[in-house]
Parts: C-alpha cells; sequence; structure tokens
C-alpha cells in the first residue's frame, strides 16, 4: 500500500518533482506553473503528453506512467531524488562549460562538459557510470547511501488537502483509458517486433487517447484503430 503523501496522481507529481520550484519543473515540462497547479492540486487532469514526457524526464525505471497514473508497481524512494539534488549542489561551482571542461580533462571523465553541465542545472540526468565517476572522482559523495533512503520527501503547505486523494470517477475513467491504450501498443511491439522511436510512440498514444476520451461508445474500435496507426508507423 501507498503512503498517503502519494496517493493520487496529484501527490504523485508533487513527489517527483520534489525540492525544485514550480516555475523551474513547469518550464522543464513545457507548460506554464499555474497548470502544474492545477495537475498538483487535481483540480485538472494531465494528458498523456504530459505523463509520458514527465516519465522521460525523471528517467527512472520505477517511474511509469501506470506508477504516475494509477500508484500500480513499486514505488521510487525519495532518496533518490535527495541525492540527485544533493550531488548538484555539490557541483554547482561547475555550472559553466569552460570550468567543466577543465575539471573533465584533470579527472578523466567521460562525460562530455555540456552533459555535465546540464545536469547541475537540472535539464538532463546520466548514466550510471557517468554518476559513479563524478561521485568518485570529483564528488566524493555516496550518492547509492542516499539513495537507499526511505525519509519522506517534506511537504509544501502548497501540497493538495486530503481530500483530493479521493478520485473522481472521471479521473479513474481517463486514467484507465490511457494505461489500456499504452498496453496495447506496447503489446503489438512484442507482436511484431517491432519498437517504435519514444517520439512516434508518443504521437500514437496522445491519438488515441484523444479520440477516444470524448467518446467511450467507441472503445470497442480501439484495438482495431490502435493496430491500424501501429501498421502506419512501421
Amino acid at each position: 500500500m501507498e503512503e498517503n503523501w502519494v496517493i493520487g496522481i496529484g501527490n504523485r507529481i508533487r513527489y517527483l518533482r520534489g525540492g525544485e520550484s514550480l516555475p523551474s519543473f513547469a518550464k522543464k515540462l513545457g507548460i506554464h506553473k499555474n497548470t502544474l497547479v492545477r495537475y498538483e492540486k487535481e483540480e485538472s487532469l494531465p494528458d498523456v503528453g504530459f505523463v509520458l514526457k514527465l516519465c522521460k524526464i525523471i528517467d527512472n525505471e520505477a517511474i511509469t506512467p501506470s506508477w504516475l497514473i494509477e500508484g500500480e508497481g513499486p514505488m521510487p524512494s525519495p532518496g533518490y531524488f535527495k541525492a540527485h539534488e544533493e550531488l548538484r549542489g555539490r557541483l554547482s561551482n561547475l555550472s559553466n562549460i569552460e570550468k567543466a571542461q577543465e575539471v573533465i580533462e584533470t579527472a578523466g571523465l567521460s562525460i562530455t562538459p555540456e552533459r555535465l553541465v546540464g545536469y547541475i542545472v537540472g535539464n538532463d540526468m546520466l548514466s550510471d557510470l557517468e554518476l559513479y565517476e563524478l561521485c568518485t572522482k570529483i564528488a566524493y559523495y555516496d550518492f547509492e547511501a542516499v539513495k537507499r533512503s526511505s525519509m519522506p520527501i517534506e511537504q509544501e503547505s502548497s501540497r493538495c488537502n486530503e481530500s483530493v486523494v479521493i478520485a473522481s470517477p472521471v479521473c479513474v475513467l481517463k486514467s484507465t483509458l490511457l494505461r489500456e491504450i499504452i498496453e496495447l501498443i506496447e503489446g503489438l511491439s512484442k507482436e511484431y517486433q517491432k519498437e517504435l522511436s519514444p517520439e512516434k510512440k508518443a504521437e500514437i498514444i496522445a491519438i488515441l487517447y484523444e479520440e477516444f476520451v470524448g467518446d467511450q461508445s467507441k472503445i470497442d474500435l480501439l484495438q482495431t484503430k490502435s493496430k491500424r496507426l501501429f501498421n502506419l508507423s512501421i
């Protein structure tokens, strides 16, 4: 069972934002900060494009559309976000290309200056190898130990109140539809042994979602339409 503070899609979005400011996180996601506030308070529901982009930005295998929408699957440890936040703080003096280049050459790192700066300012995530090199050769930081911690992230006063953790019928309907579409596309990839690019996959999911969310009477056509769009994309 989930902890109370991550029940509901709004709380899960807030959880993933961690200590990052609303304007900064909203900018990464390509939305206005007020839209993000409404999502976190569950005053409105995010579309499929937002869900997929958020999962991609976080870049953690535990963060899936199913977890974000319905809370299904393992919950990522709050320590994951705390570790990245602390590591970025330790590397903050390297947030310009020239300084990053100098340190990279001195330490013999495999990362590029652009990726390092992108990570420090919060625009990029790094591979396990890149993180290991940064922690052992520059930051001297025990990333894994902090990542395994389970202390909940402190909730801001702006988090949604307890009354919104009960999903409305509309929220359940939409999240169930989205999950069904995603599972259909993943199933077709296995059936045809064809892996679509993330961009093409997101495009198909968005098309299907927008078509069927407004008219549930056509839901029996979802599988047929999914196959047609998938075949057109391979």
